[in-house]
C-alpha cells in the first residue's frame, strides 16, 4: 500500500514538473518569437523607388502617392456575404500589397493604385495574382494602372499612364 501511494506521488510530481516545463518552454518560443525580426534594408527597391520620385512629380498636387499599401485596406469583402464566404474573400487579399495607391489630397478617397511590373510579373502565379487584382479592382471601381519596371522613367509617359485618373 505504501508502494501505490509513493508511485501516485511521484506520478503527479512528474505530471505537475513536465506541465510547469511545458509552460516554460511555450513562454520562451513566445520570447524568442520577436527575437526572429531584424529591420529590411529601405521600404522600397531601387526601381520603385527611382519610380515612386517620378511619379511624384507626375501627379503634383493632384494626388498624394502611398507605397505598399495592404490590398486589405483598399478592398474590402461586399457586405451581405456569408461568414465563410467574408473569410474567403479576405484571404484571397491576405498578404498582398499595391506598389503604389494614389489619393485625392483633400479626404484620401482612392484615385487608383499602380502595380510596378518586373520580370517576377511574368511568372505563372504572378500573373494570375495580377489578372485576380485587376478584376477586383475592375468590380469595386478602382483603376489599377499596370506599369513595366525599367531603368528610367519620363515624367510625361508617366503623365500618359494616369491620363485617365489624374488631369493633364
Amino acid at each position: 500500500m505504501d508502494w501505490l501511494f509513493l508511485v501516485v506521488i511521484v506520478f503527479v510530481f512528474l505530471s505537475g514538473l513536465a506541465a510547469y516545463l511545458k509552460k516554460l518552454e511555450q513562454r520562451k518560443a513566445v520570447e524568442n518569437a520577436a527575437s526572429l525580426y531584424e529591420a529590411h534594408e529601405k521600404l522600397f527597391t531601387d526601381a520603385e523607388r527611382s519610380f515612386l520620385g517620378v511619379l511624384e512629380k507626375a501627379v503634383g498636387e493632384h494626388a498624394k502617392v502611398f507605397g505598399k499599401v495592404r490590398v486589405g485596406d483598399v478592398l474590402q469583402p461586399k457586405k451581405g456575404l456569408s461568414r465563410s464566404q467574408n473569410q474567403t474573400a479576405r484571404n484571397k487579399v491576405y498578404r498582398k500589397h499595391f506598389d503604389f495607391v494614389l489619393c485625392d489630397p483633400k479626404d484620401l478617397a482612392f484615385k487608383a493604385v499602380i502595380e510596378l511590373n518586373d520580370n517576377s510579373h511574368q511568372k505563372a502565379d504572378r500573373s494570375q495574382r495580377d489578372r485576380f487584382l485587376q478584376e477586383a479592382c475592375d468590380n469595386s471601381g478602382i483603376p489599377m494602372i499596370q506599369i513595366d519596371a525599367k531603368a528610367g522613367y519620363s515624367i510625361n509617359e508617366v503623365k500618359q499612364k494616369l491620363s485617365e485618373v489624374i488631369p493633364g
